[in-house]
């Protein structure tokens, strides 16, 4: 029998008692509350009632399982004691108001001791059954999911808790919308290891854009919408975007908690209050037919957890996986948030800072696009993703795009308009890119050399085999490429070679070397051109 103790005795732990007592495998040994009154109004037999958590973990130290339902603000506090003394802890969403919190609890574990975080949605039948298809591949290439949190929550809701609607509790994102946002997140992102790609294995979700704003009179956000891209490990184009859509503004009553994924070979809708209902299922996989409540969620849940407690394997939200998710929802804060900035030279200053260290960020995206006149004398506006290293003095036209992670780009580069450069790429010193040109993943440019406008480099010949034949383009040191010139996927240019504009390049061109055509063939040696002789 696994002994539980339960910290905090309001309306949340009613699920995890009902969970408790419906199977054989758990047993509430001890429950604490600041407040008698809450103590008073749990009822139930068999346990021992405290208002001191030290008492009540002196008093059974012999407890399997600490159960934390507290407000956020509080949880790292709950769970620091008992994670020391070698107890697993299981804590309600969120695992902490800030990721360094969450980093702190997860700090504290130590041999013996565990942690687990309450995302029940992950537990709902039709959301086990989504994953599992999207993992053996019955999606095929997923290229867009989108979900919605559509659900009432009067005035009334938030005055019934002094720290609802408040910062210690967070809004919509970081509240009520934490589970579906733990969703987005967990069903794009599979078991395959860090930078390697396999089915249902998208990576962590990056943010692109978000928007936050107030219908209700709170001190923090009831409304909201993020827009994600997963460029980190996919090797799709287009690559996979979503978009997220929450607020508890619905009006009479709860409207739905819903995701919806659409790919290659079929679509899922997942509805109903709390995505536990199928609205359309149009994919080979089996569909499941478990209509579930919250109680069956919470059961399943704690079902896991006992095997994990015994060292099976098992589908637990970790803390690491809790981190992550928090993370992500930080992340969705900041894109909303910017940079607050004035002058044209704050705002440049702050477009060129894309070494986003900060904890809480990586490796999501932190995004500087400031919207303003389209005139020669105003700021660039690029759009950069964080996980990069970039220097310092690098130019931007506008609106060119750097996505993330692991692309660097050294001193002295120029980068113009509407270039759009993906994640791991390396860009040497003093390197020209001029316009709209295209510089997919793996593709290397070394230093000194100039690409023309509207420059394409392509890194994989047969785009739909799932990446098997990827590789990058190089332009080794003070290569020259014209206007519109397509370089094929592997393709080296030599140091100092010039390929001729609107040339298609399928082999290498040696240095020193002048290729022009379709396809590219030698036409002489740079030596042989007048401006070079």
């Amino acid at each position: 029998m696994i002994k539980v103790a339960l910290i905090g005795c309001g309306k949340a732990s009613k699920n995890h008692v009902r969970a408790i007592n419906a199977g054989n495998e758990f047993e509430l040994v001890a429950i604490c509350d600041t407040d008698e009154k809450n103590l008073d109004e749990f009822g139930g037999k068999g346990h021992s009632a405290y208002t001191e958590q030290d008492e009540m973990l002196s008093m059974h130290g012999d407890v399997d399982l600490v159960v934390i339902c507290t407000p956020p603000s509080t949880h790292m506090k709950c769970a620091e004691v008992p994670l020391i003394d070698g107890h697993a802890v299981l804590i309600e969403k969120p695992i902490a108001r800030r990721s360094s919190d969450a980093k702190k609890i997860v700090d504290c574990i130590v041999s013996g001791s565990k942690v687990f975080e309450v995302k029940q949605n992950r537990y709902n039948a039709a959301i086990m059954a989504v994953k599992e298809a999207i993992t053996t591949g019955a999606f095929g290439d997923i290229h867009m999911i989108t979900a919605r949190l559509r659900w009432c929550r009067f005035p009334e809701y938030y005055a019934s808790e002094g720290w609802r609607g408040t910062t210690e509790d967070g809004g919509v994102f970081a509240s009520q919308g934490c589970h579906i946002l733990d969703l987005v997140r967990y069903l794009m992102l599979g078991p395959s290891p860090p930078g390697v790609y396999s089915a249902g294995n998208y990576g962590e979700p990056q943010v692109v854009d978000a928007r936050m704003w107030n219908v209700m009179d709170l001190e923090v956000e009831d409304s909201g919408y993020a827009y994600l891209e997963w460029s980190e490990k996919s090797r799709m184009e287009p690559i996979p975007r979503g978009l997220v859509e929450l607020t508890t503004t619905a009006r009479p009553e709860n409207l739905e908690s819903s995701i919806s994924i659409l790919g290659s070979k079929g679509t899922v809708v997942i509805g109903g209050d709390r995505c536990n209902d199928v609205q359309t299922w149009k994919i080979d996989y089996p569909q499941p037919t478990d209509q579930c409540d919250v109680t069956y969620s919470y059961r399943r849940m704690y079902e896991e957890i006992a095997k994990s407690l015994r060292g099976e394997p098992s589908n637990v939200v970790t803390g690491e996986d809790a981190l992550g998710s928090l993370r992500f929802i930080e992340a969705i804060y900041a894109a909303a948030e910017g940079p607050q900035l004035e002058s044209p030279d704050e705002i440049t200053a702050a477009a060129r800072q894309v070494k986003m260290n900060s904890p809480f960020l990586e490796p999501y995206v932190k995004k500087f696009l400031r919207r303003l006149p389209d005139d020669e004398n105003t700021p660039r506006n690029p759009i950069l993703y964080s996980g990069n290293t970039i220097a310092d003095d690098v130019e931007y036209g506008h609106h060119v795009l750097i996505r993330g992670p692991g692309t660097v780009i050294e001193a002295g580069c120029r980068i113009g308009s509407y270039t759009e450069i993906s994640h791991h790429v390396d860009i040497g010193d003093s390197v020209h890119i001029h316009s709209k040109c295209f510089v997919p993943e793996y593709s290397k440019i070394e230093e000194g050399a100039w690409i023309g406008p509207c420059v394409v480099f392509v890194n994989d010949q047969f785009p739909m085999t799932g990446g098997k034949h990827r590789k990058g383009v190089t332009v080794q040191n003070g290569a020259i490429i014209g206007a519109n010139a397509t370089i094929m996927a592997g393709v080296t240019i030599g140091w100092n070679a010039i390929v001729g504009a609107g040339a298609v390049v399928t082999k290498d061109v040696p240095p020193g070397e002048v290729f022009t055509g379709n396809p590219a063939t030698r036409l002489k040696s740079v030596s042989d051109l007048p401006a070079y002789a």
